[in-house]
């Protein structure tokens, strides 16, 4: 069950500014999430606290303001239409994005559009992620990847 928390409510572990991928990992536990086939893809509420916990952990001045709701996805191009995807739970195979029309061979169908959110260093991610309960932190884990960025895409 989701609740909301507006401020860490138990105890940073130790050396936590200095914990690997690997240790945030082991310390939520979050091998038997990832294999769990009945998580459920997160709802608007669950969304709108990662919102919330990024600004207040990460970046105060970033504007989340999109108009297609986050459970929907994101405005893919200009005239806010969704991306070529949805997610869904499958009872079998679990979350999932599934094609909500026809893909062309080698069309691309996500892109670095500014609505992926981004860490200064990695300090900020992990303070972002000890903020979260432990299944929605797990899910950032599970979600996030590395990437430098510079010049004109920063």
């Amino acid at each position: 069950e989701f609740t909301l928390q507006t401020k860490r409510t138990s105890s940073l572990p130790e050396r936590w500014e200095s914990h690997s991928f690997d240790q945030i990992y082991d310390h939520y536990e979050c091998k038997a999430q990832a294999e769990d086939k009945s998580k459920p893809i997160p709802s608007l509420a669950q969304w709108l606290f990662l919102r919330k916990q990024y600004k207040e952990f990460v970046d105060d001045t970033i504007s989340f303001d999109d108009p297609i709701p986050p459970t929907m996805g994101y405005s893919y191009d200009e005239s806010h239409n969704t991306p070529p995807f949805y997610a869904k739970l499958d009872p079998e195979r679990g979350r999932g994005l599934y094609a909500s029309r026809n893909i062309k061979r080698l069309e691309v169908v996500h892109h670095w559009s500014g609505h992926d959110v981004t860490f200064p260093d990695a300090y900020a991610f992990r303070q972002f992620v000890f903020s979260l309960p432990k299944r929605m932190a797990c899910d950032v884990v599970d979600w996030a990847w590395s990437r430098k960025i510079s010049g004109e895409n920063k």
